[in-house]
């Protein structure tokens, strides 16, 4: 099947997704988004505090591919292979993630270009991106 895409030129910030269940426990996510207008009295759950982002359990350790290494450059964070986009990380935009960072600090920020994919296998389009290292080998033949 032949993907359509869209490049978007916008970026997504990518996010390990275990952390964001500890932060939807610890806010009692469903209770407020489904009694949102309720009279009742809502508390979070201090003992699941989700503590500092950590989203070093979602990137490949820059030893394990070539870089520049500039620790700073989003370019060299490269999402770990063999993740599942759907139930390992979660796309976020900018205001959320800054939201996330005052309040909870923790990182590393990891920056992708979103992409929208057209293909048939999608009812209607989504935005996802291409977060995965590739392996490639080169071989140098001198003449």
């Amino acid at each position: 099947m032949k993907q359509k895409y869209n490049f978007l030129f916008i970026k997504a910030y990518v996010i390990d997704r275990k952390w964001v269940r500890k932060w939807k426990d610890f806010v009692d996510y469903n209770q407020v988004k489904y009694n949102f207008h309720s009279e009742g009295k809502y508390e979070p759950k201090l003992n699941s505090f989700p503590g500092p982002i950590t989203n070093l359990n979602i990137i490949t350790p820059m030893e394990k591919f070539l870089n520049d290494g500039d620790t700073t450059s989003p370019d060299n964070l490269v999402i770990r292979n063999g993740l599942d986009l759907r139930s390992d990380v979660r796309l976020i935009n900018k205001s959320m993630w800054e939201f996330f960072v005052k309040l909870y600090g923790g990182g590393p920020e990891v920056i992708k270009k979103v992409i929208e994919d057209k293909s048939s296998s999608y009812k209607y389009a989504s935005k996802v991106i291409e977060v995965f290292f590739r392996k490639v080998i080169i071989s140098l033949i001198k003449f």
